[in-house]
């Protein structure tokens, strides 16, 4: 694996955004594209943002006006991905710091950092191209393979269960 720019923004104010939670989310990023073997520089832009900004998004360009917990927005189209500066620009990721704090227990993650994690990893998939909308073959794959990643991830953070973030 070449370069990898992880552009990070935080336009979230619940928390401010720490160094071992950068940390978790650029690991996440960096480690499907290793498993997925990517061989290529790339750069991927990563918002965390709050329910009303990610609704607004999901509206626009899903035309669903509910707020969701990731929305993915690869370039990847007719085969090909979109570049620049020699880098493919492998997409945008917004991430809504209300819902995965919300529902991290639904989904047996211990903490928000590692709910942020699953997150990450199930929007990369998606900006490489693997849809489990595409139908019930496709989400089995996605499904494995965010079970491995997701099991990597919380072997090398031993997430500890913590309570909700609060404002």
């Amino acid at each position: 694996m070449k370069n990898i720019d992880i552009f990070l923004k935080n336009k979230q104010k619940k928390i401010k955004i720490n160094y071992k939670l950068k940390e978790i989310i650029f690991y996440a990023v960096r480690l499907v594209l290793y498993l997925e073997k990517f061989k290529n520089s790339a750069e991927v832009s990563i918002l965390l943002t709050d329910d009303e900004s990610i609704k607004n998004l999901n509206s626009k360009y899903r035309k669903k006006n509910i707020a969701t917990d990731v929305l993915s927005f690869p370039t990847f189209k007719d085969g090909r991905y979109f570049k620049y500066d020699e880098k493919i620009v492998l997409g945008d990721i917004a991430i809504s710091f209300e819902k995965a704090n919300e529902q991290f227990k639904k989904y047996f993650s211990s903490c928000v950092e590692e709910e942020i994690a699953r997150l990450v990893i199930h929007a990369m998939l998606h900006l490489l191209g693997y849809d489990h909308e595409n139908g019930e073959k496709e989400e089995k794959i996605m499904k494995k393979k965010e079970k491995i990643l997701n099991n990597i991830i919380k072997q090398k953070f031993k997430f500890e269960r913590v309570n909700h973030y609060e404002s």
